[in-house]
């Protein structure tokens, strides 16, 4: 029983504060033998699964307190997991505190991770969902099987126990799934396939060793519905959207958390084309093909693409910027409007945020540490203050995931399919502490055309066409770079409306180059300034020598590029 402490807390609501306890084995000499140090924090945590409605939330509750998830799902960050270090566990953690995360879910399909990784996110205040080792197949229940799996659970228990990061065991990924809707029933005739794992055997270790977190016996799971794919409650994982439709239909639905839901698309272009060795990439070669894992993948991006663009895009820097331009969108489109449905969904966990090789696939990071565009998107999506437009239901949305009142003024500008600008108008807005306001736009929205919105210093912005883009003013601007070492300064100077501005200095650098912004929306008569840190002073040359033909955007894509 200790005196007095301060608690732990989760990042946005206090210090993560931890202690340092010191356990030493001493013998009848009084030398000590042998000690533990560990640091340990002090917190209290539940799931709020109350009912509203006709259905349950599904809400991780720390010290008392509701914390909506902004979250992504970790994978195993190198194939040879022994390779990473503490130094590389911390560049990614920072990363993703950088992009506003404060949930990360470890994969059930992949390790239980180093002590490093847990310590670095006790220190930032980051909660963790950790899966057990379980994930997308049928198990057996053999009592050699159940043995290894007891002692490797037992073993996961109780090294994680003492991290207060730690805040929910789950059984797995998608085994309960698997067995409910991927017709498994016929190939097992009635054999076991790991129920009693998630059903007695895990949730009685956790009993014996570690009371003070919750569990669910996998994900994803309902509360209400033996269907674990119910979405009144639980956790759902969305994939029709990646798989057969496009990514506006994430807004058809209303999860109780979003655990997994993810859109494709390519890594970047230096780390896939040393990959391949080739110069160049073609969406049609089998050699890139081989980086692309997800069944169906290619034909998926293309379709994607298609959905988007009268134009078809298949190779070259054009099929590159097209098809990370679709997956930002995708994730951009999907972060908000789950964060938008803040009374009633209380997380969205991104698939994926890392990869372990050079590839095309869902993670925001490639295996390089490049960011691709949707890891822009995740970072204007996961601002604790948030401007949204639902085109489900032509309204903006205001969230305020933050402590204090949000007061400022709003501009609004509608712009026709060209980039002409329509209408403007502006308005006083007050938005309580951790609290959502939503403004009706009918009437005042095109239905073609870019509606953008500014709150403060958050801008958002979105094409409202409902058909793939065919025409939009040709850029008119000015783009100046000025070079200063290994960091190269670009300014646009925009006479007309550019849409999705993105720089692409990885088309010309040998090295990971970082851009301080990407898919900008400019008004006419604006000026932005952009930085780019190259890792050498030669890829620092080399992009300023290229400025103008790395700039791209959507009126590049279907018109011309700046002058």
């Amino acid at each position: 029983q200790l005196p007095g402490f301060d608690l732990w807390q989760p990042r946005g609501f206090g210090d993560p504060f931890l202690y340092t306890v010191i356990v030493q084995l001493i013998d009848s000499h009084g030398e000590v033998v042998d000690e533990s140090i560990k640091r340990v924090g002090f917190r209290h945590v539940e799931l709020d699964q109350s009912n509203f409605n006709d259905r349950q939330m599904f809400a991780i509750m720390v010290n008392g307190q509701r914390v909506w998830a902004r979250g992504v799902n970790w994978i195993p960050d190198d194939p040879f997991p022994h390779r990473v270090t503490r130094a590389d566990y911390a560049k990614k953690i920072e990363d993703l505190y950088s992009v506003e995360v404060n949930a990360i879910r470890v994969w059930g399909g992949g390790i239980y991770e180093s002590d490093d990784f847990y310590d670095l996110c006790d220190e930032k205040g980051i909660i963790v969902w950790q899966d057990f080792l379980f994930a997308c197949a049928a198990y057996p229940e053999d009592q050699k099987t159940i043995a290894e799996v007891t002692a490797e659970a037992t073993e996961a228990i109780s090294r994680l126990a003492n991290h207060p990061s730690l805040v929910l065991w789950c059984g797995g990924n998608e085994c309960i799934e698997g067995f409910q809707h991927w017709d498994w029933q016929e190939p097992l005739a009635g054999k076991p396939w790991g129920s009693k794992y998630y059903f007695e055997i895990l949730p009685n270790l956790l009993k014996q060793i570690d009371q003070s977190r919750a569990y669910i016996p996998g994900s994803p799971f309902s509360t209400l519905s033996e269907d674990v794919k119910d979405f009144a409650s639980g956790t759902n994982h969305i994939w029709d959207v990646w798989n057969e439709r496009g990514y506006q239909r994430y807004e058809e639905y209303s999860p109780s958390f979003a655990a997994e839901f993810g859109y494709n698309g390519p890594g970047s272009w230096q780390t896939l084309t040393k990959a391949i060795g080739k110069s160049n990439l073609d969406s049609k070669d089998p050699q890139l093909a081989t980086h692309q894992k997800a069944f169906d993948g290619m034909d998926k991006i293309a379709a994607g693409l298609k959905r988007e663009f009268a134009t078809e895009f298949t190779e070259g820097p054009a099929w590159y910027f097209a098809a990370q331009l679709v997956q930002a969108r995708a994730v951009e489109v999907g972060l908000k409007h789950f964060r938008s449905q803040f009374e009633t969904c209380s997380g969205s966990v991104l698939w994926q945020y890392n990869d372990m090789w050079p590839a095309l696939s869902w993670a925001v990071k490639d295996s390089a540490g490049s960011r691709k565009l949707s890891w822009y998107a995740m970072r204007e999506a996961y601002r604790p203050r948030l401007l949204h437009f639902s085109g489900e239901n032509r309204a903006l949305v205001i969230v305020n995931d933050t402590a204090q009142v949000w007061r400022d003024q709003l501009y609004l500008i509608t712009l026709d399919e060209l980039g002409n600008i329509l209408e403007t108008k502006n308005q006083a807005i007050e938005v309580a502490a951790h609290s959502k306001h939503t403004i009706t736009m009918r009437g005042f929205i095109p239905e073609q055309g870019y509606v953008v919105a500014q709150l403060g210093d958050i801008r958002t912005s979105r094409s409202v066409s409902d058909k793939p883009v065919d025409v939009l003013n040709k850029v008119d601007a000015e783009l100046t770079a000025e070079l200063n070492g290994s960091c190269v300064e670009v300014t646009i100077r925009s006479h007309s409306f550019v849409f999705e501005f993105s720089l692409l200095p990885e088309l010309v650098a040998h090295e990971v180059v970082s851009v301080s912004a990407q898919r900008l929306t400019i008004l006419p008569n604006e000026r932005k300034t952009i930085e780019i840190v190259a890792s050498t002073i030669e890829d620092a040359q080399l992009i300023h020598a290229s400025i103008k033909d790395i700039a791209w955007s959507l009126n590049r894509l279907v018109g011309s590029p700046a002058k």
